[in-house]
């Protein structure tokens, strides 16, 4: 195979030649098996032929066809629930009646779901086909005066969490801003902190109800990984899709916005950054 510099020569000298009368340019995108000699098309025939087969390029980030295709790993092996069971696992979620909610199918693909509407307030709700998982809620919060403090929406939503998906979550981070708590919640492993199965959930910061649920991380993630050394902090994913054990720091860059770096527990590089 040529090496890039070989390369390099070859195709100049392909020019020179051309230039100094020596090759002569042969009919556009002609090819055979009998290039005539003398011609650029012979010559570049010589240098194709020499090439050998591209490398595979390795890519392992969020667009990868590994990252793209993953299937939602909590919910492998769980039974289909019916449309009328996932409609009255998402009314009792929403706290409803389920004749208060509208139906919007069943999705097609690798990760189906069932759909659901409420009028009032505004909710969307999405619930897995495969073990009848609530996996997004979204909707408008009220925009009204503040009433519920950043601690009581943190327990309200750490409660949702554990209720739901039957773990015990902490809180990783929680933002507040426009009249909404938004939560970063992560499930424990002994004493890690799975943040590659986090779940966000939205509080109205004026009626401390729900306004937005996203569990498609946990489901998509959240599988048995055995023990874990006490020691790591944080079990943290990739763009990617790997997993990694990282120590966790919060920072400020310098224009005061908050992030999170995440430096590998076994080998001491940094694996990534997230703004908070």
């Amino acid at each position: 195979a040529l090496s890039a510099g070989t390369l390099s020569l070859e195709t100049g000298g392909i020019y020179a030649a051309l230039d100094s009368g020596e090759l002569i340019m042969d009919e556009y995108a002609a090819r055979s098996e009998d290039e005539a000699e003398g011609t650029v098309g012979a010559a570049l025939a010589k240098i194709d032929a020499a090439l050998g087969g591209f490398p595979r390029l390795e890519y392992a980030g969020q667009y990868s066809a590994a990252a793209l295709s993953a299937d939602y790993g909590y919910l492998n092996g769980r039974g289909d629930v019916s449309e009328d069971e996932a409609k009255e696992i998402a009314a009792a979620f929403l706290g409803v009646d389920a004749a208060e909610l509208s139906s919007g199918g069943r999705s097609a693909g690798s990760r189906e779901v069932y759909t659901f509407s409420l009028a009032e307030p505004e909710r969307h709700i999405a619930v897995s086909v495969p073990g009848g998982v609530v996996l997004t809620v979204s909707g408008q919060c009220s925009g009204g005066e503040k009433r519920t403090d950043a601690e009581a929406a943190r327990q309200s939503a750490e409660e949702l969490a554990a209720d739901t998906l039957g773990e015990a979550f902490e809180t990783v981070s929680v933002d507040e801003r426009a009249g909404i708590y938004e939560f970063t919640l992560a499930p424990l492993l002994g004493e890690t902190l799975l943040i590659s199965d986090a779940v966000r959930v939205s509080i109205d910061a004026s009626t401390g109800e729900l306004c937005a649920w996203d569990a498609s991380a946990f489901a998509m993630n959240h599988v048995p990984r055995g023990d874990l050394s006490p020691a790591l902090l944080v079990l943290t994913e990739t763009y990617g899709g790997d997993e990694a054990l990282c120590w966790e720091f919060a920072c400020s860059d310098g224009e005061g916005q908050r992030l999170f770096v995440f430096i590998d527990a076994k080998m001491g590089n940094e694996r990534k950054i997230e703004l908070a």
